[in-house]
């Protein structure tokens, strides 16, 4: 299982289109604030309202998405991807 998380984690972190020296410049600012916030939304699902991991991580992505569809003037995909990075990157242990 975390092998599978790990590949799906990698897989939307490469729609982000890494390609210059500094990761920062291109991802931006905005995509690492999605990450942290769908981070800290599992995280806090998981723990403080005791759902399940699979539930809790459906439920963030749902709210990154309905974000992404509902308030944004246009469905960002990058926006997106990192958010979903960042509810699946809860559920990896090292």
């Amino acid at each position: 299982m975390k092998k599978l998380i790990t590949a799906i984690t990698l897989t939307l972190l490469s729609t982000a289109q890494i390609a210059s020296a500094s990761a920062a410049d291109d991802i931006g600012t905005d995509r690492f604030a999605h990450f942290g916030i769908s981070y800290a939304i599992n995280d806090q699902l998981q723990k403080s309202a005791r759902m399940s991991p699979f539930a809790a991580t459906l439920t963030t992505i749902a709210i990154g998405a309905a974000k992404e569809a509902l308030i944004d003037d246009h469905f960002d995909h990058g926006d997106f991807a990192a958010d979903c990075a960042g509810a699946l990157f809860v559920n990896i242990h090292f």
